[in-house]
């Protein structure tokens, strides 16, 4: 295994040297920037991934035969919990949405659904009031983050009046303190707080997916809070990729602070066979 990883850093190294002759002090720029980009892709990092490639991958560490406890935050329009439910029809699964157009969706989708629960609520590692900033009523993107993407004309100017609950709050009064699955964020930035809110009682989750990418430049989060949190509390973290592989990040680079969207799987160890 240590071969394989020391000839991999020879690859890379021949690759970056790759770079710097192609560079040739700012001429083909054009050339490394799709070069650049596509390596980055190969890494999982702004990968074309989708809610179907994500479902599997998470397939990999649940059971098919357990009463599976899923919590699904940022639920959106539940296409998320759509792929769940092709392979685990009968799990319970908690959706967190904290717009009221949307959850009024989600309550009507699913009502047929005894084991699904929707949850008006944004999480995060405090409980209140606060304000969703969108770009459209049916953004996918909304955030408890006020930023702008001006290159891509986001400017995040919609604003709703929600509801803010703390997610370990909810999980003793509600849960109390039931083993978790699978949890998964996309939400935005907010991704770390929960996480963090957590934190003393990682050890009941097993499978935690998030994102990280742009919206961690607004909230002023680093993966490498990520990484100290997961590392330090016996979870392996995995890159996603559009390959129909995971990649295990061994340990913590500075390369590793790519603020393009991502997805992660933090998995705990005792569940890896």
């Amino acid at each position: 295994m240590r071969k394989i990883r020391g000839f991999k850093k020879y690859i890379l190294k021949a690759i970056k040297l790759l770079i710097t002759l192609l560079s040739n002090f700012g001429r083909n720029q054009i050339i490394i920037n799709n070069l650049l980009i596509w390596l980055n892709i190969q890494q999982g990092k702004n990968a074309p991934i989708n809610n179907e490639i994500e479902v599997k991958f998470v397939s990999r560490f649940l059971d098919l035969n357990k009463n599976l406890l899923i919590i699904d935050v940022g639920g959106h329009q539940g296409s998320y919990t759509d792929e769940l439910l092709k392979i685990y029809p009968n799990a319970n699964i908690i959706l967190f949405e904290p717009s009221i157009n949307k959850c009024k969706m989600l309550i009507n989708k699913y009502k047929d659904n005894k084991n699904i629960n929707i949850e008006n609520f944004a999480l995060s590692n405090i409980s209140g009031k606060g304000k969703l900033y969108s770009n459209a009523d049916e953004d996918s993107l909304a955030t408890l983050f006020k930023r702008e993407e001006k290159n891509r004309d986001r400017f995040f100017s919609l604003e709703e009046d929600i509801e803010i609950i703390q997610f370990s709050e909810y999980w003793s009064e509600k849960l109390n303190y039931q083993n978790i699955d699978l949890i998964k964020l996309d939400i935005e930035g907010s991704e770390f707080n929960v996480i963090k809110d957590l934190e003393n009682y990682l050890e009941k989750i097993n499978l935690i997916q998030f994102e990280f990418g742009e919206a961690n430049i607004g909230s002023r989060i680093f993966f490498k809070d990520f990484w100290n949190i997961f590392n330090q509390n016996n979870f392996s973290i995995f890159r996603y990729t559009h390959k129909g592989h995971l990649i295990e990040i061994h340990e913590y680079t500075e390369y590793d602070e790519f603020f393009r969207y991502t997805n992660y799987l933090a998995v705990n160890k005792n569940i890896i066979k």
